[in-house]
């Protein structure tokens, strides 16, 4: 892995926050509402590929369109819904 490559990513998709971080399989990414409610999560199993395509297929994959996700701090979303 790039040194320089992100190991957690957080956005705001529509009316769904979406994280994800890196995991010995893979990626590990959790759904959640906008009351911070789990609503789905699951592991990627393709290290190989970098953090924001593995996001970018979990949107693309929930039919969450337009694609356009707005970044946002992981570490505070993480603490939101704990």
């Amino acid at each position: 892995m790039n040194t320089n490559e992100k190991t957690e990513l957080a956005v705001s998709v529509s009316d769904k926050y979406v994280s994800i971080q890196t995991c010995d399989e893979g990626y590990d990414y959790s759904i959640y509402s906008m009351s911070f409610n789990l609503l789905d999560g699951g592991i990627i199993e393709s290290p190989e590929i970098p953090i924001q395509e593995a996001l970018d297929d979990i949107v693309e994959e929930l039919a969450m369109l337009p694609i356009y996700a707005e970044p946002i701090d992981y570490a505070v979303l993480r603490e939101k819904v704990e």
